[in-house]
């Protein structure tokens, strides 16, 4: 599924789109997701920092596209897409689902950051079937088709 992982840093707040977040492990409740080294966001890992990743909806490839374009980074919250947790960490309203996550492990490999988090809660969106946003062959794509 596309993600968006956010969080801050010193009243910074960072965004990025992903597609590789896995689940590592049920007991204790635990993600694996992969980030470009390269990327902004990198200022905001560490660990204890608190991270949220956004499970996104096909309705989500616009900030998807926003949150993946180098160049963007101070665009990305101009808008009234994102909503606050009570560290200050922004996440998106609509999304399938929300990991409110803490990062416990941080693996350096060549040209990504590897990192571990504890899922400290989760929410669901309302939706009777969450239908995820995709990403393969260069485009977004959905399970409904659209």
């Amino acid at each position: 599924p596309v993600c968006i992982v956010s969080g801050k840093r010193n009243n910074n707040r960072y965004a990025i789109t992903v597609s590789s977040v896995t689940s590592v492990s049920l007991d204790p409740e635990s993600l694996l997701v992969c980030i470009n080294s390269g990327a902004s966001i990198k200022e905001a890992l560490f660990i204890g920092a608190k991270l949220n990743i956004n499970f996104l909806s096909p309705e989500q490839k616009e900030v998807a596209s926003l949150c993946s374009t180098k160049g963007s980074a101070n665009k990305r919250f101009d808008n009234d897409l994102w909503t606050y947790d009570i560290d200050d960490n922004p996440f998106l309203k609509h999304s399938n689902a929300v990991a409110f996550s803490t990062v416990v492990n941080i693996v350096n490999h060549t040209t990504h950051i590897i990192v571990i988090v504890s899922v400290d809660k989760v929410i669901l969106n309302d939706r009777a079937q969450p239908d995820p946003l995709l990403y393969g062959n260069g485009s977004y794509l959905n399970i409904g088709g659209n």
